[in-house]
Parts: structure tokens; C-alpha cells; sequence
């Protein structure tokens, strides 16, 4: 690949709302905003099917929603009036054309361009620069979010992820080697003209060797960058893949990973994860819905609080709109113009859990201690894993302490995952980094 050199730190600060924001994600076959604790819910699509469901929705920063029905685009403003459809380079294409899309398909901050990939498998002719491809390849394509205009594509790379100027992207190939598996370039160039930025091996002193990354969204401001990371050397979208919050401190160095993980209930597949504006909070999909995680503004990481917020949704992005801003919600839901927000409900009193995160070798032979509080009955599972290595679980019925001894007692960095769920109220996920001396 031939460097080029882009002054992409300066570029990413832009102007974020600090207190309204939300997650659009996709339920039911059909396209919703809520806040990111899962209340004021408004549907934005209603007309949505098993067998022919939106996907992929995603927001601008004015709010203006775009999501894939087939693979066709769907522009919608807040209270679900659809602003424009239009197709992508495989809308109304030969059925034997030998590629497969949109994926993963995002709307630009500006919401004036949409960037996905293809899956190539040979056969596909780029309508763009009069290319064909015959052999298996992917490729990032662009395209105005506005009429659909052809804007370019990027052979090579996959899960295009948007930087806050909106003319920059970063691409990830998670089968590279021996090359960076990420890089960043400006909408619309050739491989040749996107720059290389790290690959596992660069940021995790494995021995096994480089892990498979990828799904990565970078902050606006540039300073953390969250990505999933497989369980080994291979099977990112697959269980035991994990999510990673990485500082940065610029695109010319490989970022630092901040000193935890999360992982998913029973090792379930975890999706692309999405940053809040400030990157102070986290939200992904498991099967059992979307989470949230706190992780603060320190790097230290001590630990995450995580919480499903909402039960049975995919796909979230985050975004600094209100969940429906400029909608005119009617008193009872109207098909494509969103349902009236449902009162905001008290907040029950979270549930915390209490471990020493630094311990001598001879004191975690005598047992760890986890000290557990809920504010009504609850039940317990913990996890203590060193590395993707589960060396010890337990489960309890009842708040209180739990002692955990593990067989593998020696220097270095374990992880406590535990899901604390009190009767009436959804599962408090909750990790904690321990340093062994």
C-alpha cells in the first residue's frame, strides 16, 4: 500500500450535543430510537416483516435515519416520514452477479453519504470505474445518502466506519496478517490511497499470535476506539469474540488497549460495538438484546457496570440526536410516524459488588472474596477468567460473599465478569480487572 499522509487528528473534533443523545437500533423486524438507558422508545418504521426486515439503521447527527430494507437504502427523518429511497450498486442488478450487500451500511455525521461493503465472489463489475471482478474479494462502496449518486469504492477492505469529518472513513480486513488490519483514507480513494494503521499483534503480546479485530468505531474526538477482538486466532463474529476499548493518540501509532474486556453472557457473540459522543459509554447487541457500559473518562478501566437496556435489540448506533426530536408523536401509535414515548421510569436502586483489584499470589491462595448487595432478591453468576480461559464460575442465589479459589495461582492479569439479576429488574452486568503479584 502506498502511504499517504492525512492530518486525520485534526480533523476529527466536531461539535457534539453534551446531554441529548440516543441509540437507533433495529426491533421487530422494524427501526426505533430510545435513549440509551432504553426509555422514551419511538418506533420509526412500522411496516417491517420477518421476511422482509429493515437493518443496519444508523444516524446523522441532525438525526436523519438511514436503514436497508433488501438492498435498497431508506432515509426517515424522527417521527418516521420517509425522506427518500433509493437502491445500492446491487439494487436491481443480474440475481447471478456473484455478490452479496449492503453490509453493514453507515450513515455519514453530515447525512449527506452512506458507506457499506460487498461481499465479492466473483463477477461483480464495478459500475463506478467500469471494473470487473472475478475473484473473491470485498469492497467498500460509497454512495450520496441523498439521491444515491455513485461516489467511488475501496477493494480490499470491509466494515467502513466513519470519522467525524465526514470525509474520512477507517476500513478493516481481519484476516491480514502480516499487513495492518485497519486503515483510514478519504471517501472515494483506492486502496492504494488509504494508510495502513495497526494490526493485533502491534497492541497484544500474544504468543499465540494476532487475533482477528474488526467492527471498530473510532471517537469523535478521536481519543478511544472501540472494537471487537476474537477469542483466538480466528472467529471474530463468533462466541467468545470480545469488546475492546483502546486510547489513541493519533492515527500514526498503534492505540493502547485500556486495561479490560467484556465478553458476553456464556461466551455469546457480541456485535459491532458503538460509542456514545463524549466515549464515555459503550452499547452493543448480544442475542439477548442491546447493553450499555459505563467506562468513564479514566484509562485505568477498574471496571465496567453494564446493563441490557434493551431487551431483544439489534444493531444499535449511537448518535446526539433526542430519540424523537422533530417528531410530532400522536397520542396513539400511527403506523411510520412513531409511538408516543412512555414515561420515564424511576430508577431502581443498582445492585454493586465489591473485589480487591490487587492481590499477593499467597493471598489468592486463601480464596478471593466477592462481596455482593442488592436491593432486593437476586441471584449471582460470576466468571473469573485469566485471558479466554475460564478457571473458575460460580453461581449463588442470594446477595452476600462469595469465595472463589482458583487453581491457577500465579502473577498476572485476571478478569471477574459477573450478571447480578434482581427480581423485577434487568440483568447488571459488572467486570472487574485484578492484578496478581
Amino acid at each position: 500500500m502506498r502511504p499517504t499522509v492525512l492530518a486525520l487528528v485534526l480533523l476529527l473534533v466536531s461539535a457534539v450535543p453534551a446531554a441529548a443523545n440516543s441509540l437507533v437500533y433495529v426491533k421487530d423486524s422494524n427501526v426505533w430510537a430510545a435513549r440509551p438507558d432504553g426509555t422514551g422508545a419511538v418506533q420509526i418504521t412500522a411496516d417491517g416483516k420477518p421476511q422482509d426486515r429493515y437493518g443496519y439503521a444508523s444516524q446523522a447527527d441532525d438525526g436523519t435515519i438511514l436503514a436497508v430494507r433488501g438492498n435498497r437504502f431508506y432515509r426517515f427523518d424522527r417521527a418516521g416520514r420517509r425522506l427518500a429511497s433509493f437502491g445500492s450498486v446491487l439494487t436491481d442488478k443480474p440475481s447471478a452477479i456473484g455478490a452479496v450487500g449492503p453490509i453493514d451500511a453507515r450513515i455519514s455525521p453530515d447525512g449527506q453519504k452512506v458507506a457499506y461493503w460487498l461481499g465479492i465472489m466473483g463477477g461483480w463489475y464495478d459500475y463506478a470505474h467500469g471494473i470487473y471482478y472475478n475473484d473473491p474479494e470485498s469492497a467498500v462502496v460509497y454512495q450520496s445518502a441523498i439521491d444515491g449518486a455513485q461516489l467511488g469504492d475501496t477493494v480490499f477492505w470491509e466494515e467502513p466506519s466513519w470519522l467525524a469529518d465526514s470525509q474520512h472513513l477507517l476500513v478493516w480486513e481481519r484476516l491480514n496478517g502480516l499487513t495492518p488490519q485497519v486503515a483510514s483514507g478519504e471517501i472515494g480513494a483506492d486502496h492504494n490511497h488509504f494508510t495502513g494503521w495497526f494490526r493485533d499483534r502491534q497492541t497484544f503480546a500474544d504468543p499465540a499470535g494476532g487475533h482477528e479485530i474488526g467492527a471498530g468505531e473510532l471517537s469523535r474526538d478521536g481519543s478511544r476506539l472501540a472494537a471487537l477482538r476474537s477469542g483466538g486466532t480466528s472467529g471474530l463474529h463468533a462466541p467468545y469474540n470480545q469488546l475492546i476499548v483502546y486510547t489513541v493518540a493519533g492515527l500514526d501509532r498503534p492505540p493502547t488497549p485500556m486495561a479490560c474486556a467484556f465478553q458476553g453472557d456464556n461466551g455469546n457473540e457480541m456485535g459491532a460495538p458503538t460509542l456514545s459522543p463524549d466515549a464515555t459509554r459503550v452499547a452493543w447487541a448480544e442475542p439477548t438484546g442491546i447493553w450499555v457500559a459505563t467506562i468513564g473518562r479514566s484509562d485505568s478501566c477498574d471496571g465496567w457496570d453494564a446493563k441490557l437496556v434493551i431487551p431483544g435489540g439489534l444493531e444499535p448506533d449511537w448518535g446526539p440526536a433526542e430519540p424523537g426530536a422533530g417528531a410530532t408523536a400522536p397520542s396513539a401509535p400511527t403506523p411510520g410516524t412513531g409511538a408516543p414515548p412512555p414515561p420515564t421510569p424511576r430508577t431502581a436502586p443498582a445492585p454493586s459488588l465489591r473485589v480487591a483489584t490487587s492481590l499477593r499470589r499467597a493471598a489468592l491462595r486463601r480464596g478471593l472474596r466477592v462481596d455482593i448487595a442488592c436491593p432486593a432478591a437476586c441471584t449471582v453468576d460470576v466468571v473469573l477468567r485469566r485471558g479466554r480461559h475460564a478457571i473458575v464460575r460460580k453461581h449463588a442465589a442470594r446477595a452476600g460473599r462469595l469465595i472463589l479459589h482458583p487453581r491457577d495461582v500465579r502473577a498476572g492479569r485476571l478478569t471477574l465478569f459477573a450478571t447480578i439479576t434482581v427480581a423485577g429488574q434487568r440483568p447488571v452486568k459488572v467486570n472487574r480487572t485484578i492484578r496478581i503479584r
